[in-house]
């Protein structure tokens, strides 16, 4: 299994890639497959451990996660709700000057790192999740744990979203800001329990690694693909709509 060395395996705050790393790592050793973990020597995991650096590269920073903090921002001072900002200031001209400004306002709060249990309270205690990336990502852990305590997340539709957000049932995706204040005012009509199932349903560990182990299974034997299956049943995973594609 081979480990982004961006954070330590698992991270002790932040580190979306290596925190999967880690639950997959962890999920197959439990079913009684021999893995080897290759990540930074202080990553923990109950297979083998192959440390290729001393700590991760990103230790002491992450940008708060280029996110769209500042529409973030922007949302909630025209939809007149308090906003709580997480995460380790990396990129310091950009913190500076979009978002630092604000934090002067009673109800923008900047909480810093928060690990694992009070990343879950600080989501699961929030009216919606503000997932305002500029660019197509492929995935989106924050989104499927925002979920999974049952807060909804208002998005743009690039790259996974439009996967992952069910609109109008988990959240909504919005091509502007002025979008995302009207989804604002439109997130106390959905039921919060139906995002923990759609989480329970696509989103579980035990079901990553059992599709993963599924997988690895089909290529050893020499059996097709994930991505020749896509290709064969005409599928895409292109994601065209960029930062450039979206309303100010």
């Amino acid at each position: 299994m081979l480990a982004s060395i961006a954070h330590r395996t698992p991270p002790r705050d932040y580190g979306p890639w290596e925190q999967v790393a880690s639950t997959l790592a962890e999920g197959l050793v439990a079913l009684g497959h021999e893995v080897t973990l290759f990540a930074t020597a202080d990553s923990v995991t109950a297979g083998r451990l192959h440390a290729e650096s001393p700590r991760g590269y990103e230790a002491d920073g992450v940008d708060v996660p280029g996110y769209g903090t500042h529409r973030a921002v922007e949302v909630a001072c025209r939809a007149g709700i308090p906003l709580v900002i997480a995460g380790i200031v990396q990129d310091e001209g950009y913190f500076t000057e979009l978002v630092e400004p604000h934090l002067t306002a009673p109800d923008i709060s900047y909480v810093g790192p928060v690990g694992p249990a009070e990343r879950d309270a600080l989501l699961g205690g929030a009216l919606a999740v503000l997932h305002l990336i500029g660019f197509a990502e492929p995935f989106g852990l924050s989104v499927v744990e925002s979920l999974a305590t049952g807060t909804p997340v208002i998005a743009h539709p690039l790259g996974s979203m439009p996967e992952i957000i069910r609109p109008g049932r988990t959240g909504f995706l919005v091509d502007n800001v002025a979008g995302a204040v009207e989804a604002v005012g439109r997130v106390g009509s959905l039921t919060r329990r139906h995002c923990r199932d759609d989480v329970e349903e696509r989103f579980t560990a035990a079901r990553m690694v059992a599709d993963y182990a599924e997988l690895f299974g089909r290529i050893a034997a020499g059996g097709p693909s994930a991505v020749n299956r896509s290709t064969r049943n005409g599928m895409s995973t292109k994601a065209n709509r960029t930062e450039a594609s979206l309303a100010p």
